[in-house]
């Protein structure tokens, strides 16, 4: 199973933790306005910061998928 799951909506993308190591990876590199989300909520990312965090996400060791 994939660490991260990116999901284009259009306008925004979906970045969907899928294991342990992709919530944690997500809670300490992903800032979500300040507030903790919780693990069923996907994060709503404007399209100028994904291919930031697919890069970041996947140096650090995490398999990234982009989903339909």
């Amino acid at each position: 199973m994939s660490d991260l799951f990116i999901r284009n909506e259009g306008k925004i993308f979906l970045l969907i933790p899928g294991s342990r190591a992709g919530h944690a990876w997500v809670d300490n590199n992903v800032a979500v306005n300040g507030e903790r989300q919780t693990e069923d909520e996907p994060i709503v990312v404007e399209p100028r910061y994904i291919n930031t965090i697919i890069r970041d996400a996947q140096a650090n060791g995490l398999e990234v998928r982009v989903v339909p």
